[in-house]
């Protein structure tokens, strides 16, 4: 957690890791865009709200129809689609600026990122659990092996 003592956006002076750091400012690290993507906010990272988002800087872009947030963080650079075919996430985040805009950018982030490992570990338990009951099969078909996992038997009533 940064002890930046009040909110402070990377790029600015006030940026300190450890409470007996003297202050100073934390660079920016905006994350790759391809050539022909459109930038349509950059926002570097910050803390506030209750929040240390210094090591996140997101990039909202028009990538050919639709948008993508880029976020280079601790893990490098990740990007999210962005369903918007009625144009309503644009419009509502191009009503937003600073702050306000930076933690919904983080939170479209950060939700992404949540359903993603939690349908990683729905899937591994369910792999998991198939190998426990020995209902996981290995099959070739066309000279190509492949694994399934066989339904659950059900006792005939």
């Amino acid at each position: 957690m940064c002890c930046c003592g009040k909110s402070n956006v990377n790029g600015t002076l006030g940026y300190q890791w450890q409470p007996g750091d003297k202050p100073s400012v934390r660079a920016i690290s905006r994350p790759e865009t391809l050539p022909d993507d459109v930038v349509l906010a950059d926002e570097p990272g910050r803390c506030g709200r209750g929040l240390d988002c210094h090591c996140h800087h997101f990039t909202l872009v028009k990538r050919w129809s639709g948008l993508v947030i880029l976020c280079r963080n601790g893990a490098g650079d990740e990007a999210v689609e962005i369903s918007d075919n009625t144009g309503t996430f644009r419009t509502i985040v191009s009503a937003l600026s600073g702050d306000d805009l930076y933690f919904m950018l983080w939170t479209v982030f950060s939700t992404s990122h949540k359903a993603a490992r939690n349908a990683h570990h729905k899937e591994r338990r369910r792999w998991e659990v198939a190998t426990i009951n020995k209902r996981v099969k290995v099959r070739r078909r066309n000279g190509q092996s492949y694994v399934e996992i066989r339904p659950i038997e059900t006792a005939a009533v």
